[in-house]
């Protein structure tokens, strides 16, 4: 036998091997980053005093709590000395801070005249500090802005074209503001877009996709520049941009020996150019057969399968694996593959490949023959609707892992990119123990050969489920039931209209409509944000599930 037949022998009893035990791999090094602070301020004039209000949120938009906060107040860029401060409430403020849900809200009683206020936030442990400034004339009115409908995640391939924002008149009494000039920009401070406000107050601004930027996290910023009766005003909104990704495969067939490995160059764009991160996987029969990383909008795949028996052509299936969640996927794409058949003596790696792999599958058989002399299982939980942690089976004697899979609570379908965890809770934050991610089939394996001590916790959590979390029970086999972020909002409305009773005592469940119209004002918004999470054609993920909780009346 030639040295390169001993060689293709050696590598087809490697890849046995790593299919019969599987690979392990050593835990990440557990990685703290302080969070970046951001305050949304407006400054207002009401009862003849100087109001400022806004809310403390970090860098992915979620509220942040009792953040330490400080206020001066500067006239002609002098600072003035005051001592005044109250809540909008009217109760004195001994320590100014943001609420549970990151609200803040203070008055100071000042003379009429022109103020600049800073609003600083005070850098904690774990997060950094933030300060904006606010132009306040107490002798004009203020503006409040906001979009109507908020945006969160835009779609620039099926962007209507088209946002709303509301003005009214933020004093003693607010009233929509009618024929005010308003203009949208993005966080490059780009304007993009003029409107004009209607004797509602609503003003639509009109653009392009193209002209809303790139891929990716960004903001826009509805503002009003100011004249002589009007104090200048804006609001931003933190927004992800989102793209489709196109394959462009060769417009011929490729050919090559599948054993060989099929080399095939992929175009990977959007509407906006190159994609400029992700994976192409080839699939054939339904199965991963090579993959590449995307290069400046290309990706090289190099295909190993095995040679079909007959056909000297076959058909290999393309799809692009997005690395963020700013670039999706639209369809997949075919390659047709015209084979050069392999000499019949490189056949016998795989000969002996296939050997090993009937032993195993013998082995197997006298392993299950074993198994039906014992006592049947319980039957498996059907899907409830309720995220639930099943012990499917023990580990073996002395292995210290954890694994099995994880599925819809509702559909009971595998869920694929679930964050698998064992956490240590601690007073400030947890501790991650170790980590993984289900794969394709919703599986998972984690490795707690070094994993010990009390107080520890299993959590699961997946870009579109909501977090779930259970003491971590003995190694063993488990299977795990998530609920969509988008069902558990729509679960804890039920739940918090049945708590109230009538008018939601009935045997139908409440609707997000029927609490808009018979809950107070701050219910009726919590209700119309969740109905827009729940049936809108938007991906509730976990900043926007945030978002919508913050809303809710406690």
């Amino acid at each position: 036998m030639t040295m390169p037949m001993l060689r293709q022998s050696f590598d087809a009893i490697a890849i046995v091997a790593i299919l019969l035990f599987g690979l392990t791999a050593n835990a990440a090094p557990t990685l703290r980053v302080k969070g970046s602070l951001r305050l949304d301020c407006h400054g207002a004039r009401r009862h003849g005093h100087l109001v400022v209000e806004g809310r403390t949120v970090d860098d992915a938009g979620k509220a942040v709590s009792a953040q330490p906060l400080q206020i001066t107040v500067l006239q002609n860029n002098a600072p003035l000395v005051v001592t005044n401060l109250i809540s909008c409430t009217g109760k004195a403020i001994d320590r100014f801070q943001s609420d549970e849900g990151g609200r803040f809200c203070v008055e100071v009683d000042l003379p009429v005249a022109a103020y600049d206020v800073v609003v600083e936030g005070v850098a904690t442990e774990l997060m950094s500090g933030a300060q904006t400034k606010l132009s306040i004339d107490l002798s004009k009115r203020s503006l409040r802005l906001r979009f109507d409908p908020e945006p969160h995640v835009i779609a620039l391939d099926t962007f209507s074209g088209s946002l709303d924002a509301l003005a009214e008149v933020d004093d003693d009494q607010p009233v929509p503001a009618s024929n005010v000039p308003l203009d949208l920009k993005t966080e490059a401070g780009t304007v993009i877009a003029h409107a004009m406000t209607s004797a509602g107050g609503r003003a639509t601004f009109s653009m392009s996709s193209e002209s809303l930027g790139l891929p990716g996290r960004g903001s826009l910023v509805v503002f009003f520049a100011g004249d002589a009766d009007t104090m200048p005003s804006e609001h931003t909104a933190p927004i992800e941009r989102r793209a489709l990704v196109t394959l462009t495969p060769p417009a011929a067939p490729v050919e090559g020996t599948p054993e060989d490995g099929v080399a095939i160059d992929v175009g990977v764009r959007t509407r906006f150019g190159n994609a400029p991160t992700g994976t192409v996987e080839a699939l054939y029969g339904g199965v991963t057969v090579g993959a590449a990383s995307v290069i400046v909008g290309h990706a090289n795949v190099m295909a190993i399968f095995a040679t079909p028996p007959t056909a000297s052509m076959t058909t290999l299936t393309l799809r692009y694996v997005p690395d963020e969640p700013y670039y999706v996927p639209s369809q997949i794409a075919t390659v047709p593959i015209h084979i050069k058949a392999p000499s019949p003596l490189r056949q016998l790696p795989l000969l002996i490949g296939a050997l090993a792999i009937g032993v195993w599958i013998l082995a197997g058989r006298a392993a299950r023959k074993r198994k039906t002399m014992a006592p049947p299982e319980e039957p498996r939980q059907a899907a409830s609707g309720a995220p639930r942690m099943e012990i499917v089976a023990a580990s073996v004697r002395g292995a210290r892992k954890w694994s099995g899979r994880v599925v819809d609570a509702h559909e009971g379908t595998p869920i694929e990119g679930v964050r698998v965890a064992i956490e240590r809770p601690g007073f400030q934050e947890k501790e991650t123990i170790a980590s993984t991610f289900t794969d394709a089939h919703g599986a998972f394996d984690l490795d707690g050969a070094n994993i010990g001590g009390a107080g520890l916790v299993l959590l699961a959590e997946g870009p579109l489920h909501a977090s779930f979390e259970r003491p971590v029970p003995e190694p063993s086999t488990l299977e795990i039931a998530l609920v969509l972020r988008k069902r558990r909002l729509l679960d804890r409305l039920v739940e918090w209209a049945r708590r109230r009773g009538p008018p939601f005592d009935g045997r139908a469940e409440p609707t997000p409509l029927q609490v808009q119209r018979a809950g107070d004002d701050r219910a009726a918004k919590w209700a119309k944000a969740v109905e827009q999470a729940a049936f809108d054609d938007v991906a509730v993920d976990a900043r926007v599930e945030r978002e919508v909780d913050d809303l809710e009346p406690r």
